[in-house]
């Protein structure tokens, strides 16, 4: 059994073998209830990232063919996401992601 303290209060989770790694134990994958993502192995968080234009949480799936995770959007929209693309760009701080896309948001409305 395993403990890991988390930043943000978790609305649930999946588990799968990210990143196509068979060989390696299963990871989880927590969602927290303001779009964050953490991706988890035995012994740390790996890595967390924020999801952009997030209100609600919803459901969420591994789709292992793809190496993604499906996630339904307060639009109503489905995204998916790859294990690798959000391992590449994230940089582990949830809250400069969250002021970079607020940011964003503002420049796209101008």
């Amino acid at each position: 059994m395993q403990t890991h303290k988390l930043e943000r209060n978790a609305y649930n989770f999946i588990h799968g073998y990210f990143g196509n790694e068979q060989s390696r134990n299963e990871q989880i994958c927590v969602q927290s209830v303001d779009g964050a993502i953490y991706f988890i192995n035995d012994e740390a968080v790996l890595f967390k990232i924020q999801l952009a234009d997030y209100l609600v949480p919803g459901p969420m799936l591994f789709a292992q063919n793809i190496d993604s995770i499906v996630i339904a959007n307060s639009n109503m929209e489905i995204e998916c996401y790859n294990y690798h693309s959000m391992k590449a760009f994230t940089n582990n701080d949830l809250e400069r992601q969250k002021e970079s896309q607020a940011k964003d948001e503002v420049k796209s409305k101008m």
